[in-house]
């Protein structure tokens, strides 16, 4: 019974481990793809607050509707490398183009007008588009651009997060996988041992019984001869 009750004690302990461990992972991937999509939209927001700021410095560096300076389009362009959420940008004044600047050549290509297309559908790049008056009002540039809406470094830090989590989980796998077996083997070895073992021929027991009842001492007993 106390054998028994080991047994299905230990069953019940790989189990409920097994669901708990389940429920981890679960709860682990849950939990990296929803901050994913919270941050998503929480830098959409700022994304787009970037996008008026990089706006509000270059339209006033713009004196010419037809052809960028020299030195304007430095400005733009080292505005541009030095935002790490800036991934392309393009100026345009009446549909002639003054300026076009992409992070990676292989992200975009080119579209009708002042498009921005990227060759892949991606979660993390936003589009964003807007116009700014030229110096005569009913003229106006048009700036579109690809902003980041998520880091690779917020990437990594989540990631890093389920790793340590999935590492923890393998390890205290692997140490409860081996106190179990060496439980289950000496619940084993002790099942064995209360086994009854099996007796030997009748005759050896019997004689072992006879021997031990003659007491140590006594003489053996001689038949007596009857005339």
């Amino acid at each position: 019974m106390y054998f028994a009750i080991l047994g299905t004690m230990s069953r019940t302990c790989v189990r409920a481990y097994a669901v708990f461990a389940i429920a981890i992972m679960v709860l682990t991937v849950a939990w990296f793809a929803f901050s994913i999509s919270q941050a998503i939209q929480r830098n959409t927001v700022g994304a787009q607050q970037r996008f008026a700021q990089v706006i509000r410095r270059i339209a006033p560096r713009v004196t010419s509707k037809r052809q960028l300076t020299d030195a304007e389009a430095d400005f733009i362009q080292n505005l541009c490398k030095n935002d790490d959420l800036i991934m392309a940008l393009n100026i345009f004044s009446n549909r002639v183009q003054l300026f076009s600047w992409t992070y990676d050549d292989l992200m975009f290509v080119a579209g009708g007008g002042s498009e921005l297309v990227p060759r892949s559908s991606s979660l993390f790049i936003k589009i964003f588009s807007g116009r700014v008056p030229y110096q005569a009002k009913d003229e106006c540039l048009l700036f579109t651009a690809a902003l980041r809406v998520l880091t690779p470094a917020n990437i990594f830090f989540r990631g890093c997060v389920v790793f340590l989590v999935m590492l923890t989980l393998t390890i205290s796998s692997m140490v409860f996988l081996v106190i179990e077996y060496l439980s289950v083997r000496r619940f084993q070895c002790a099942q064995g041992d209360a086994r009854p073992r099996p007796a030997g021929p009748q005759g050896t027991a019997r004689s072992r019984t006879d021997e031990a009842q003659v007491s140590p001492g006594t003489p053996p007993e001689c038949p007596v001869s009857v005339f």
